[in-house]
């Protein structure tokens, strides 16, 4: 037997050829049974609707005169939801404004950081190289921020220059030389 579709021999009463992996049975013949058309149902044509009447009310169904209480209580709940939604608004509006007010918070926060993070390498910068020799005559020289320095009248060196004049770090803010 060969194959159908690629011609290859195959074992007789073989399902599938093991060259093109396809089916080797032969095609249906035309029946009766077979169709490739899909047939839809046919729809009924549809009758026309009744005219549609005016709904009662269910005090005109009993006969009954709606209330001045009863318009007085729907009067009451339309306010009720009318305020209930004003709130939730208003709620949902300071809600949005405040989350708008902490993003540009936390952006002036970042920013703030950053200015903070490049005065502080200044400061240690200062600390590390600059010498504020008052001038009181202790003899010592101290960092910017020692409570031991009079900031009314000063010379600022490098730390090389106040030791080469003879100055000496002040015990308080240089307490490790």
């Amino acid at each position: 037997m060969n194959c159908i579709r690629c011609g290859k021999t195959i074992p007789d009463n073989t399902l599938f050829c093991e060259d093109c992996e396809k089916t080797v049975s032969e095609p249906l013949q035309e029946s009766a049974y077979l169709n490739t058309q899909i047939l839809l149902p046919v729809r009924k044509a549809q009758q026309p609707r009744p005219a549609q009447t005016k709904p009662v009310r269910k005090a005109e169904r009993k006969g009954e005169e709606e209330t001045p209480r009863r318009r007085g209580t729907i009067a009451f709940l339309t306010v009720v939801c009318l305020l209930l939604l004003a709130g939730a608004l208003f709620v949902g509006t300071l809600y949005l404004g405040a989350k708008s007010d902490a993003a540009s918070l936390e952006e002036r926060v970042a920013a703030l950081e950053k200015d903070n993070s490049k005065l502080q390498r200044a400061v240690d910068f200062a600390d590390a190289h600059a010498a504020f020799v008052p001038n009181d005559g202790s003899g010592y020289y101290h960092t910017g921020d020692c409570i031991y320095f009079d900031k009314s009248s000063f010379m600022v060196y490098n730390v090389n220059t106040a030791k080469a004049r003879g100055y000496e770090p002040c015990p308080y803010c240089h307490p490790a030389e």
